[in-house]
């Protein structure tokens, strides 16, 4: 009898599938991946068949993954991203929005320079035609630092204490979470071997 994963499991598959030598390495067409009703959606650059081919090897051709093809690949998104964020001494959030397929940064509204920073970064990079989206929040002003958020499906997991056995926590936030902290470590990672 074969036994099918899960969505939440197929999620865990590929996402352990990309993690090596305790970083992770994403191919050039992968753009994320999250689940939505019973499936895995994954999002990638182009639809071949060599691209499909190589998700079906690792998860199954009768895995309930649909793709959806999207512009930009994390791999792309999150290189401009930290590029961009040498602009800024403002305290920040920031992260890769996979649903938007764009780079979130999130400015300090309370930072004095925030906005003189957010105007030069725009006129001199031509922020109308780069998948980054900028916005204003007084809420960071009120951390002791800046925080990394990142939006997947409807939630936002922010790097901060709570209360942990206060939560009734579903498989999906699981493995959401596990994975925002993989993305997280990442991502600092990759910033620690540019420096």
């Amino acid at each position: 009898m074969e036994v099918f994963l899960t969505n939440s499991e197929l999620y865990n598959q590929l996402t352990l599938h990309f993690w090596q030598e305790e970083e992770l390495v994403f191919p050039e067409t992968y753009a994320g991946a999250f689940l939505e009703d019973d499936y895995l959606i994954i999002l990638v650059t182009d639809d071949s068949q060599e691209t499909l081919s190589y998700y079906f090897n690792i998860l199954s051709e009768d895995a309930p993954i649909i793709f959806r093809v999207v512009n930009y690949s994390y791999n792309y998104l999150l290189e401009l991203g930290e590029n961009a964020l040498y602009n800024f001494t403002s305290p920040i959030w920031w992260g890769v929005d996979i649903l938007e397929n764009h780079f979130n940064i999130t400015l300090d509204l309370n930072y004095e320079a925030s906005l003189l920073e957010y105007q030069n970064f725009s006129l001199n990079s031509d922020l109308g035609t780069l998948p980054i989206a900028i916005s204003f929040s007084e809420q960071i002003a009120e951390k002791e630092a800046p925080v990394m958020e990142m939006q997947i499906e409807e939630f936002y997991y922010v790097e901060e204490d709570f209360q942990a056995e206060e939560l009734e926590l579903s498989p999906t936030v699981i493995v959401l979470s596990l994975t925002f902290i993989i993305l997280v470590i990442y991502s600092f990672h990759v910033l620690r071997k540019r420096k």
